[in-house]
């Protein structure tokens, strides 16, 4: 959410709609390229100044600003591992993702678009799948009771 002391001025013209979104993508990160995050921060009149100006279309604008973010597949499992590098175990949980770090909005909506889930995508790429652990013998089978009573 946009601090409440900072109210920024609302641009008009088409020329500066991008360089304001690229403003408050750096600084609050994937959340700042819905524009539902805009409208539910006090900015509707700016989603509206882009669909006015980009064919009603808020995809157009974030492709023309470059910012569409738009994840391929090929892309998913590599940034996984980066995530895993960076932070550890932590990374396998979706709710610590996105409520501990910036800029991963992008990524989670792209998984679950390709996986349909966050569980799906991890089971199917071998993400914290549960080792055995190494150097124990199997366990044997129980045997059938053959205790004095029957």
């Amino acid at each position: 959410m946009i601090e409440p002391n900072k109210k920024l001025e609302i641009p008009n013209r088409k020329e500066d709609l991008i360089p304001f979104s690229k403003e408050l993508v750096t600084e609050y990160g994937d959340q700042a390229l819905s524009s539902n995050w805009f409208e539910s921060n006090g900015y509707g009149s700016f989603v509206e100044a882009v669909r006015c100006n980009y064919d009603r279309s808020w995809k157009n604008f974030l492709k023309d600003a470059d910012l569409g973010n738009y994840w391929d597949k090929k892309d998913l499992v590599p940034y996984m591992n980066k995530l895993l590098e960076k932070y550890g175990n932590k990374a396998l949980s979706c709710e610590w993702l996105l409520k501990e770090t910036k800029g991963n909005g992008g990524f989670m909506k792209a998984l679950k678009r390709e996986y349909g889930s966050w569980t799906q995508f991890k089971e199917k790429n071998n993400f914290g799948k549960l080792v055995e652990p190494s150097g124990l013998e199997p366990l044997t089978p129980c045997m059938p009771c053959r205790c004095s009573t029957s």
